[in-house]
């Protein structure tokens, strides 16, 4: 079974998402066994963040670790199942509420 990084990878349209994640250090988070289920914007909501605003995010790497571990939850889920969650634990420590 691959892992969510070669996965995001083979993608080819997640390309600023594992950038991101390659500046913040999760790639041997997304590379191990996990499960993982990660809520990845694609190019399109990238191109929604301004210059300076994708800049900032980029430089600060704790803040952008942060933000990339918010969009990952522990545990594989359906899109079935994700719909019917009150709430889920991000690897972040946070609850999500559905």
């Amino acid at each position: 079974m691959k892992d969510i990084m070669s996965i995001l990878l083979e993608a080819g349209t997640f390309r600023m998402f594992v950038s991101s994640i390659q500046t913040a250090e999760l790639v041997d988070t997304l590379r191990s066994p996990g499960p993982f289920t990660v809520f990845a914007p694609d190019e399109v909501a990238f191109a929604k963040l301004t210059q300076s605003e994708l800049d900032s995010f980029l430089k600060n790497t704790p803040h952008l670790k942060a933000v990339l571990m918010y969009h990952i939850v522990a545990g594989k889920h359906a899109i079935n199942e994700i719909s019917k969650m009150n709430t889920a634990k991000t690897i972040q420590g946070q609850e999500v509420k559905n």
